[in-house]
């Protein structure tokens, strides 16, 4: 059996974009494996923090990489049977990306967020180096 060369055409920081990004590969008819860093599925919180790599055969990687970069769209509106969207005109169609890139943002503030919960429910109140924190990266 000969061996296929797989590559990496993203990297994820949760499972649940790696998920999505594969049911795109999956509609374009692309074969894809998300690879997280979980011990092989026996510590499936160990992820969290690191990497999840999508990855291809390196002869669908040019495709695939097009396909996570592009805008998405519905199928009605890829087939033609929705008049022009009003989103077309109104930016509401976000580039792969793009979107990427803020749901990232959104995840590190989460994240931020509810470190600085856990360390307010402890102390009791927010410590002046907390607060100092805080007021830093909320500029």
């Amino acid at each position: 059996m000969a061996e296929t060369e797989l590559v990496v055409v993203h990297t994820f920081l949760n499972r649940f974009e790696a998920d999505v990004a594969k049911s795109a590969l999956d509609a374009a008819e692309i074969d894809s494996l998300i690879r997280p860093d979980d011990a092989g599925g026996m510590e499936p919180g160990l992820w969290v923090g690191n990497a999840i790599d999508l990855v291809v055969r390196v002869e669908d990687a040019e495709r695939a990489r097009e396909i996570l970069e592009s805008t998405a769209r519905s199928e009605p509106e890829r087939r033609g049977l929705l008049a022009e969207p009003r989103s077309r005109n109104s930016g509401m169609r976000v580039p792969w990306v793009r979107f990427h890139k803020t749901y990232e943002e959104y995840l590190r503030w989460e994240a931020l967020a509810l470190w600085a919960r856990a360390i307010v429910e402890t102390e009791g109140s927010g410590p002046s180096w907390l607060v100092a924190t805080l007021k830093k990266r909320s500029r």
